[in-house]
């Protein structure tokens, strides 16, 4: 009758050192190791530019104004079309945010990286970031959002996009970051939000 309860507190002896042991050099090998925090991006959608609208987004300045032809009836992504939808974003977050693309209706527009593009609008399936919400109108020159800082990105529509986007349509857009971190938003076309 002694012998079960010496061998039960024999293993739970053994169980907690053992235990112990695994704790303690799990611990000292995280600490050499140097494992990084992971950075937190915040990045909200303070508001949208998507009306079928001459000079959209605030853009003052004649070399990148941002006309929707409002004659079409809606947000025409047929080839040569000039169609644009401009979202204001803020970083709220200490670091820096980089946007790797964005998604609208399931068609990705990249960051038009193009030099010669950066006081002229976005070519057609890129977008332009620029650093004041009205007015200025020259791009940053990169996808980078710095902590605390406004900016609006201005996304020329694919012509991938199916032939138009019907005003007053819910449309589903995705930014996502190098990081990996993906905003998902949806914004009504024909409105300014």
């Amino acid at each position: 009758m002694v012998a079960p309860i010496i061998a039960t507190l024999l293993l739970v002896g053994l169980s907690v050192v053992g235990g112990l042991t695994v704790y303690f050099w799990a611990a000292g090998s995280f600490e050499v190791g140097g494992i990084a925090t992971p950075k937190i991006e915040f990045l909200q959608m303070i508001g949208y530019d998507a009306r079928d609208t001459p000079n959209i987004g605030g853009f003052d300045d004649a070399g990148a104004n941002l006309d929707n032809d409002p004659t079409v009836g809606s947000l025409s992504t047929i080839s040569g079309s000039e169609e644009f939808i401009v979202l204001k974003l803020r970083n709220t977050g200490i670091s820096p945010v980089t946007i790797d693309k964005v998604r609208i209706i399931g068609v990705e527009h990249t960051f038009d990286s193009d030099p010669s593009s950066i006081t002229d609008q976005p070519s057609a399936g890129t977008f332009e970031i620029y650093t004041e919400l009205d007015g200025n109108t020259s791009s940053k020159g990169s996808a980078t959002i710095e902590s605390s800082e406004d900016a609006r990105l201005a996304i020329k529509l694919s012509s991938d996009i199916p032939a138009h986007i019907e005003l007053g349509k819910k449309t589903p857009v995705k930014i996502y970051t190098q990081q990996g971190n993906i905003i998902n938003q949806f914004i009504t076309t024909g409105i300014s939000e």
